[in-house]
């Protein structure tokens, strides 16, 4: 199994497997990863006493650091994927009452409309004071 969740207790960890693919390629894999967010500025960091906290040159990372790196990324892809399915679903949730509403499927009644403003949902034109339909005047 290329994927799998494992529960230990409360603790959730995902295990990824690269059935087929020799360690030196698997490395390099990673390593390019890396190097791609080590170079947006993701890298670890360290103390420079001259100039404070820095990331850590691209030579001096061992080869777990580019691991955590490419870690870090993965749960950033996985929660961003999941936050932009969370957003979508209630937008077309949205999207789906405001068309049932569109379609006449709710109708407000008196009572939910009489302590609105007059010009809100106002059909009477200037005699409202709520300014009406311009090209019907």
């Amino acid at each position: 199994m290329p994927a799998q969740f494992i529960v230990e207790n409360g603790t959730v960890s995902i295990r990824l497997e690269w059935v087929g693919v020799p360690i030196a390629k698997a490395q390099e894999i990673v390593g390019y990863a890396a190097l791609y967010d080590w170079k947006r500025g993701l890298g670890p960091t360290i103390i420079d006493p001259e100039l404070g906290e820095i990331q850590k040159p691209w030579g001096d990372l061992t080869n777990q650091e580019k691991l955590d790196m490419v870690y870090a990324a993965a749960q950033r892809l996985i929660v961003a994927q999941a936050k932009t399915a969370y957003i979508n679903e209630q937008q077309n949730a949205a999207k789906d009452t405001a068309s049932e509403y569109a379609e006449s499927e709710f109708i407000l009644d008196s009572a939910t409309t009489e302590n609105l403003p007059r010009s809100v949902g106002s059909s009477r034109g200037k005699r409202d004071g709520g300014g009406g339909d311009r090209a019907s005047e």
